[in-house]
């Protein structure tokens, strides 16, 4: 019988080109057929599952069949659990079950929320995945590092940092990492596992020729912008020496400060006010800039959706509820009689409150369904007339971007802008759409973080995770929680969102004491 089987006599190629067509359940169906079809897929399994990788992304389109550790060992997972993975069929699954636990339209969400423990005082948090360490600086002053694993020892501090210092990170190799902290001066510091003891070794105190404000530590450089705005400077963090001094261009006073840096291999981006410039790290040469002007498609998120959205408290180790939140178009959405046109949705959709009893407890008057302009003109005099749609526009000054792959994503207090194409950007062709965020009455911007496909952050104290994966995203995953406090860092792994969190009931003095927190959404295998 199996002799006269079609499919065992066709070419290996062509054969494995058929079945890399099918969706990854689809080969596992195919498998279980009958014990022709399981012989067949067995007899090319590595290969299969190698090519169907390349396919979802899971490997890299210059990956062999012959480097699957090192395609493990370039994954940024938190938890241990792809150590046990030896084929690349164990592989292929074991990431599309990752991928499976993060919120998604088919899957529910299983993430657990954790925290490192009382008492750390964390002001700024970065994770080294390959060390296995949560390295902080704390309200207190210092710089520290615990093991990301229970009971999350301490197993290296050094505690001339200043207190609130800024912390940037950098993995160099699976063993060491530089991380600069900048409080009161700039110091460079290398972290490295000797022996199985983890050392910091401080590396220089940078000498810059101007004060320093924004940094960021990417791509085996750390730049640091001039207090003032006027440059950016490059740093070698191995040695402290400043490779180069970028000039920016000149802009009005108001926008002149660097609210924050980006960094890609080549290039690097500051925010200023409504502006994201783009320079060259080569010539430091003044590339092009983007504004929320470049985004020709305005999307938005459904406000039944969110008016839907119940809260929850935070408890420790209790699964995590997301909810979806349709993002859609209002110019393909046929509107009822009476409705809100699409071409007044714009100025009417800022003015709604994310959370209306959020604002009732915080004393903001509600008038109807928007209390944007009640907030507005409570800092107005009477006799003033006001422009209320300038008050809310101001909101619009970048506070984050992030480059990751070919895509670019930014976020202000009121929007998103995603630019699908960063090459064709650079070269003065910018495809961008934004996505209008509800107006909160929170003050500070959110922390973002990119998770490769997901970009997260946080709305009206909720966690918000937008996939990017679709040209044009058609849902956000919003959490049922909603946090008192604000983070005052996030960052993000394949499997984990690591943020701060402060278990005081008030958080209006400082310093009071942080915490780590982090949702694991690893399928924990080990």
């Amino acid at each position: 019988m199996k002799n006269n089987l079609i499919l065992d006599k066709l070419p290996n190629e062509l054969f494995i080109d058929i079945v890399i067509l099918l969706p990854l359940d689809d080969i596992l169906r195919f498998s279980l057929v009958c014990s022709a079809f399981n012989d067949i897929v067995a007899k090319h399994q590595e290969i299969i599952y190698h090519m169907k990788c390349i396919q979802l992304g899971y490997a890299s389109p210059s990956s062999t069949i012959d480097l699957l550790q090192a395609e493990k060992r370039s994954r940024d997972l938190l938890s241990g659990s792809i150590n046990t993975i030896s084929t690349w069929k164990q592989y292929c699954l074991f990431s599309a079950l990752q991928d499976a636990y993060w919120p998604s339209q088919n899957h529910l969400c299983r993430g657990t929320e954790r925290h490192l423990g009382e008492n750390s005082s964390v002001w700024r948090v970065k994770t080294d995945t390959k060390l296995g360490l949560f390295v902080y600086t704390s309200t207190l002053g210092g710089l520290y590092a615990r093991s990301v694993q229970p009971p999350h020892s301490l197993v290296a501090e050094f505690r001339v940092v200043s207190p609130f210092a800024h912390l940037e990170y950098c993995k160099t190799s699976d063993e060491e990492g530089y991380a600069s902290t900048h409080g009161s001066r700039l110091d460079l510091w290398k972290i490295a596992s000797v022996d199985g003891t983890t050392k910091f070794v401080h590396v220089a105190e940078v000498d810059l020729p101007f004060s320093t404000r924004a940094s960021r530590m990417k791509h085996g450089t750390l730049s640091v912008a001039a207090a003032n705005g006027a440059h950016v400077g490059l740093i070698d963090p191995t040695n402290g020496q400043v490779t180069k001094v970028i000039d920016t261009v000149p802009v009005p006073l108001n926008m002149r400060m660097i609210n924050y840096i980006e960094q890609t291999q080549d290039e690097v981006l500051v925010l200023r006010g409504n502006r994201v410039e783009i320079y060259s790290k080569r010539d430091g040469a003044f590339i092009t800039h983007l504004t929320g002007e470049n985004a020709k498609t305005n999307l938005y998120l459904n406000k039944e959706d969110i008016a839907g959205l119940p809260s929850e408290d935070i408890r420790d180790g209790v699964s995590l509820s997301f909810q979806a939140v349709a993002v859609f178009d209002p110019k393909k959405v046929k509107q009822p009689e009476g409705e809100v046109s699409p071409e007044d949705y714009d100025k009417n959709y800022n003015m709604y409150s994310l959370d209306e009893d959020e604002a009732e407890r915080e004393g903001v008057p509600i008038r109807d369904e928007f209390n944007g302009v009640n907030r507005a003109l409570e800092f107005q005099d009477e006799d003033e007339e006001v422009d209320i749609f300038e008050i809310l526009s101001q909101n619009q000054s970048w506070s984050a971007v992030h480059v990751f792959g070919n895509k670019l994503a930014a976020i202000s207090g009121n929007r998103i802008l995603i630019v699908s194409d960063y090459s064709k950007a650079l070269q003065g062709n910018c495809d961008a759409l934004a996505i209008q965020l509800p107006s909160t009455i929170d003050e500070d911007s959110s922390p973002m973080c990119f998770e490769y496909s997901r970009m997260i952050f946080e709305l009206g104290s909720r966690l918000c995770i937008l996939p990017l994966h679709e040209e044009q995203p058609s849902l956000i995953y919003m959490s049922e929680f909603v946090a008192d406090d604000p983070p005052s860092a996030m960052q993000a792994t394949e499997d984990a969102i690591i943020s701060t969190y402060s278990a005081q009931e008030n958080t209006n003095d400082w310093p009071h004491s942080q915490m780590i927190r982090w949702i694991d959404f690893s399928p924990n295998l080990v």
